[in-house]
């Protein structure tokens, strides 16, 4: 495959193994996950999502990463950051599809999330994902998508929420960085929040997309970088300038890696 930064292992039994048991883990999780939240909300009326909802979500995404047998090492800087509930944009390089599952471990009071349309179509996960109140933006039409944007910053400004998104969109089909979407960026300038950068390593070289199932090891969550808010200057060119400088910051963290 062209451009495969990581191509797929030649089969044998162990894969097979790993895949079994992860896919398993996967849908076991989420079958007692899905019902259990649903309870908790009707029986709340909502109201705790930040708080029962918030402990429900990382008790699975930990149970995930048990089942998937990563180790997950936050830089303290960044976890005391995230500890505190404040108005923010927080921001990933989207490598695999085990980041749904990274950030429900160190799930922040008052976090919500962005999320392609395609996700709440998803048995199970998109049922989860609309009880935790996520927002679903269709990236094929830019208005609605635009609409979608607006309202999550409108939010997030309203009840200082951290609104995490990846500003590449979706995952990268060859391992490496790529192109910036701009959503992040009008959403920090219209909530006038700034941008907590987060850089995910190791990933990509355990579970990248083009693989069946993830290998087992350790993957690093660190600051990048707190860009300040971009309200003073919303401006078209000002908004294409910021997304281009945290890119460059991005690739030159996971450069350095390797």
């Amino acid at each position: 495959m062209p451009n495969v930064k990581h191509p797929p292992p030649p089969p044998t039994l162990l894969g097979a193994l790993r895949w079994t048991w992860q896919t398993f883990a996967f849908w076991a999780g989420l079958a007692v996950f899905i019902p259990s939240l649903l309870t908790v909300m009707v029986l709340s009326l909502g109201r705790a999502r930040h708080t029962l909802g918030r402990r429900m979500l990382r008790a699975w995404g930990r149970f995930m990463l048990w089942a998937l047998g990563l180790r997950l090492v936050v830089q303290p800087e960044l976890e005391a950051l995230l500890a505190v509930r404040q108005r923010r944009i927080v921001t990933f390089n989207h490598t695999s599809t085990v980041d749904m599952f990274l950030f429900p471990t160190i799930w922040t009071p008052g976090m919500t999330v962005v999320a392609k349309r395609e996700m709440a179509w998803v048995p199970l996960v998109g049922l989860g994902a609309w009880l935790m109140g996520f927002h679903f933006v269709n990236r094929t039409n830019p208005t609605t998508a635009r609409a979608s944007m607006t309202a999550a910053a409108e939010e997030v400004r309203r009840s200082d929420l951290s609104l995490l998104m990846a500003p590449e969109g979706t995952r990268s089909r060859t391992g490496h960085l790529q192109p910036f979407r701009l959503g992040a960026f009008y959403a920090s300038a219209d909530a006038d929040a700034p941008i907590v950068a987060v850089v995910i390593l190791g990933l990509d070289k355990l579970f990248p997309r083009n693989w069946a199932y993830c290998r087992p090891g350790t993957v690093t969550m660190k600051l990048l970088t707190v860009m300040p808010s971009g309200a003073s200057d919303p401006s078209s060119e000002a908004i294409h300038a910021r997304a281009e400088q945290l890119r460059s910051l991005y690739q030159a963290a996971l450069d350095d890696f390797g």
